[in-house]
């Protein structure tokens, strides 16, 4: 399952999910019962600091903002869709659901 499939699945009633590195098996992030952990203390902190930046086109469906910082309201949501899907290899990375 790609890193865009997987977000798709996780924003339509998915269920918990996790990013993995298929190559190594690290879990980068998880995401349950709608709290984020993430395993990568570097990615945290840019999280944290410098958020998911939204583009304008999609700036309305986030409240006008334009970039969302891990803890804020929608956070998850930009991550996956914004994030993950320019920055992760869909090769090497996939969304798996968690049981």
């Amino acid at each position: 399952m790609n890193v865009l499939f997987g977000a798709i699945i996780a924003m339509f009633g998915g269920g918990d999910m996790e990013l993995v590195n298929t190559k190594s098996g690290f879990v980068v992030v998880e995401q349950r019962a709608h709290e984020v952990v993430f395993n990568d203390p570097i990615l945290e902190e840019q999280m944290i600091e410098f958020g998911v930046a939204i583009p304008p086109s999609h700036q309305k469906k986030y409240g006008g903002r334009e970039r969302i910082r891990f803890g804020e309201y929608q956070f998850f949501d930009a991550f996956k869709e914004f994030y993950c899907t320019y920055v992760f290899d869909p090769d090497v990375y996939q969304w798996k659901l968690i049981d």
